[in-house]
């Protein structure tokens, strides 16, 4: 593998471990997206679930009641909801989170939470 390759392979594989958007890793690490498009395409590498891609559930304790559930977001939040929420209210309420966060973390320059 050439430089170049091995170059934007690290990157490819940085961005799949990090759980951010193509653009966002791109931000954060000062890469062109275009670049990154035309070498993830070269290297047949597939793009990173979507928000809309299923995830596991790891059940920890079932002998006991549960009042709420804990969602672990990749950046290292948690976020905990009541049992009796609607499920269809989950995806909008985490998404609405983490664009809040992401604009208090730009305006803080705290990109760590982006």
């Amino acid at each position: 593998m050439g430089n170049k390759a091995a170059f934007w392979g690290r990157h490819l594989a940085a961005w799949r471990d990090s759980g951010l958007s193509q653009a966002a890793y791109c931000r954060r690490q000062d890469v062109s997206l275009p670049c990154f498009g035309y070498w993830r395409g070269k290297l047949g590498t597939v793009p990173a679930p979507s928000a809309q891609a299923l995830l596991p559930i790891v059940v920890s304790e079932t002998s006991r009641s549960v009042d709420r559930i804990e969602v672990d977001l990749t950046n290292g939040l948690q976020v905990h909801l009541p049992v009796d929420m609607d499920v269809a209210q989950w995806v909008p309420l985490i998404r609405a989170l983490l664009r809040l966060l992401k604009t208090l973390s730009d305006q803080l320059g705290m990109s760590e939470y982006a």
